[in-house]
């Protein structure tokens, strides 16, 4: 009996230093211990959670929801607008400092716009039965910021306006440049701010004329509907024969857009 203790020793030293030699050391130097190491300790150091990775899938999930939004949720890229004003304003004409005219007026205004992606073409009418002129106006509309027309954007304009006056049958041509601001405030409220520079025009009746035009307001939309108030101010000079005129119209101006 006491044989086969000794034998079964010696087969399980023989196995230890079989597995020492196989390992590089023996079992009691060695600092490589495989059987420590489990398919569920790998599974628990990949649900680890560490800070670097977090950051790194945030970022990865910003990326690809500006990519979702700007590709799933991008506008219509044909946009269409209507709009129809009425203006009540002061006019005063002026010149040396000494008031020739001073008046109230009223007119009316509208508008058509259609756009393709971020360029675009304007076509406005004015009709002025009260000073006795009408306006057609052409503008080429770009959009710099924004992603549509009932969205926050920033545009810039190059248009040509023509004044024709039945009271003295003159017509008038000014090239203009212009840039037009929207900011949305709410969901379903704005400002919108719009400034023009008329470009020096000569014509025989006021000479030569130059000028400038600013509007700020505020709208509110009902879907497709846009209910607007401005302040508008209109300032121009004519010079002719040596004798400066100056020319301001301002006051206030409502109306509605469609979009469509």
């Amino acid at each position: 009996m006491k044989y086969s203790h000794l034998i079964f020793a010696c087969l399980f030293l023989a196995t230890l230093n079989s597995y020492a030699q196989s390992t590089g050391g023996s079992p009691r130097t060695t600092t490589k211990r495989p059987w420590l190491l489990s398919s569920a300790d790998d599974a628990a150091e990949a649900k680890r959670f560490t800070l670097s990775e977090w950051m790194a899938n945030k970022q990865k999930s910003q990326m690809m929801d500006a990519w979702m939004g700007y590709n799933t949720n991008a506008p219509d890229p044909y946009e269409f607008k209507f709009g129809f004003n009425l203006r009540d304003y002061d006019y005063t004409q002026s010149s040396a400092g000494t008031t020739l005219l001073s008046k109230a007026y009223k007119s009316y205004d509208g508008e058509f716009s259609a756009y393709a992606r971020n360029v675009g073409l304007t076509l406005q009418y004015q009709k002025n039965d009260e000073e006795e002129f009408n306006d057609t106006t052409g503008i080429f509309n770009v959009r710099i910021l924004g992603m549509g027309l009932q969205n926050t954007h920033f545009s810039l304009h190059y248009g040509l306006r023509t004044r024709e006056n039945s009271g003295n049958d003159s017509r008038m041509n000014h090239q203009f440049a212009a840039a037009t601001l929207q900011l949305y405030v709410f969901q379903s409220f704005g400002i919108l701010g719009h400034y023009r520079q008329y470009f020096k025009s000569s014509e025989s009746v006021y000479g030569v004329t130059e000028g400038t035009e600013y509007q700020a307001g505020a709208y509110l939309e009902f879907g497709r509907l846009r209910l607007l108030g401005n302040y508008f101010e209109e300032n121009s000079s004519s010079t002719i024969n040596a004798t400066m005129t100056d020319h301001q119209r301002k006051g206030t101006q409502v109306g509605f857009l469609i979009h469509f």
